[in-house]
Formats: C-alpha cells, structure tokens, sequence
C-alpha cells in the first residue's frame, strides 16, 4: 500500500520564481528580496517571490521571472525584465496580473 501524499494550503496565492543565475550574471543578488519589499509595499503580500535554478532561457543582459499562473496549460510564459525596468513599475504589474488571475479564478 502506498501513502497518499500530505496536502497543505500555504499562507500565499502565488508564487514568482526568480532565476538565481541570471541575477547573479547581471550582479543584480538583491533583485529578489527588492522585488519582494516592492510588492509587499503595494499590498500585494499574497505573493511568494523565490529563487529558483536556471529556467534554461537565458537572455543576454536581462532576469528571467515565472510567475505561477503564467506557467500552466501547454504554452508556458516566462517574463523576461531588462535593466530598463525598475523594481516599482515590475511590482505593480506582476501584483496587477496576480490579483487579476486570483480574481478569475474564484
């Protein structure tokens, strides 16, 4: 007989992956935790931001992001953030998206 696995609701409604490699070859190490203080600053603290292994798109001078909703179905999204975006304006429009796709999803 085999167990069936444990399931738990975590505290968040989504979850944005963050390449480590690509923040590391843009020395951009503090991207996450900045990106995390810029959505919890607009109120978006249902969201986890974490660090993850190389998403194996990897842009010259850019971070790749995934964002949870954006990653089910047949055709996967990856966001791909150039320096030109700044953390704020990245923040609302991830928070938007989410809260969007929460909203659509109840």
């Amino acid at each position: 007989m085999s167990e069936q696995a444990k399931l738990a609701k975590p505290p968040w409604k989504s979850i944005v992956f963050v390449c480590s490699k690509c923040t590391k070859r843009q020395d951009r190490r503090n991207f996450r935790s900045d990106l995390k203080r810029a959505l919890k600053a607009r109120g978006s603290t249902a969201v986890r931001v974490v660090a993850c292994a190389c998403l194996d798109v990897c842009p010259g001078r850019a971070i790749t992001l995934a964002i949870a909703h954006d990653l089910a179905g047949d055709r996967p999204l990856l966001r791909i953030v150039d320096r030109k975006h700044d953390v704020e304006s990245l923040a609302e429009e991830i928070g938007s998206g989410i809260e969007a796709h929460i909203l659509s999803v109840r």
